[in-house]
């Protein structure tokens, strides 16, 4: 749940530096820890994306919704090594 310190693992590492962090960390937690991160990512990332909607239908505006986009990817990221366990 603390989404700024996602972001600061994201920034301080390369994108494929970040994922094989992310699978380290994620395979030494148990299956409930998992599941819980992975439907609070589902949902941050939903609400993420409710918030950064543009003005056409397949536009996004992370910047007006105020997200960062290296937040968002860092959450799409973690999401996604999440969701290959």
């Amino acid at each position: 749940g603390r989404i700024d310190q996602l972001t600061d693992c994201y920034t301080l590492l390369s994108r494929s530096g970040f994922r094989q962090a992310s699978e380290l960390s994620v395979a030494q937690t148990d299956i409930a820890e998992r599941e819980q991160a992975l439907a609070w990512l589902k949902d941050w990332i939903d609400q993420a994306r409710v918030r950064a909607r543009g003005a056409y239908p397949d536009t996004v505006d992370y910047a007006a919704a105020g997200i960062e986009p290296a937040t968002f990817l860092a959450a799409s990221d973690l999401y996604a090594v999440l969701s290959a366990w």
